[in-house]
C-alpha cells in the first residue's frame, strides 16, 4: 500500500521531471524513495527509450539588441511535440544559450553548463523534455549571427 508521504514524493517528482505516473513510482521505489536519486534515474530511462528518428521539429530564435542572436534548428517525433509551446520554449531557451555562449558547434553546445541554471548542462535540458514527451530531441544544427559594433573616436 502507498502511503500519502510516498503519494506526495510521486506528484512532486512527476512536477519536475515530467514523467508519467508509472514511471515516476517506479524511479521512486527503484532509488529507496528519494526524490533526487529517483528524478536522475526516471529521466535517464525515460531518454533511452524512444529511438524514433526526428521528422518534425522548429526553428527557434532569439536576438539580443537587435546586434546579436542565433538560430536553432530543434528536431522531434511528431508534430504533436513539434507545436507544444513547452518544446517551442525549450528552442528558444538553447538559442538564447547559444547567442550567450558561443559554442562552435553541436557536440560542444551539449556539453556546456547552461546559462540560466549552472547546475545542468543544455543536455540536462533536451533530457528532461525527451523523458517528458517521450520522444527522440536533437539539436540538429544552429547559427550564431553578431554586427560588430564600430565606435567613433571624438
Amino acid at each position: 500500500m502507498i502511503t500519502k508521504e510516498q503519494l506526495n514524493l510521486i506528484k512532486q517528482l512527476r512536477e519536475t521531471s515530467g514523467l508519467g505516473l508509472g514511471e515516476a513510482k517506479h524511479a521512486l521505489e527503484v532509488c529507496n524513495w528519494e526524490i533526487d536519486p529517483a528524478k536522475e534515474y526516471g529521466i535517464k530511462k525515460a531518454s533511452e527509450v524512444k529511438v524514433t528518428l526526428p521528422a518534425e521539429g522548429v526553428i527557434a530564435t532569439y536576438t539580443h539588441l537587435n546586434r546579436i542572436g542565433a538560430v536553432v534548428h530543434l528536431s522531434c517525433g511528431t508534430d504533436f511535440v513539434a507545436n507544444n509551446p513547452e518544446f517551442v520554449e525549450l528552442g528558444k531557451q538553447i538559442a538564447q544559450h547559444i547567442t550567450a555562449s558561443d559554442p562552435k558547434d553541436v557536440p560542444e553546445l551539449l556539453t556546456q553548463t547552461y546559462i540560466k541554471d549552472s547546475k545542468l548542462l543544455v543536455s540536462d535540458l533536451i533530457n528532461a523534455a525527451k523523458a517528458k514527451f517521450k520522444e527522440n530531441i536533437v539539436v540538429e544544427k544552429f547559427e550564431r549571427y553578431s554586427i560588430k559594433q564600430k565606435f567613433k573616436s571624438l
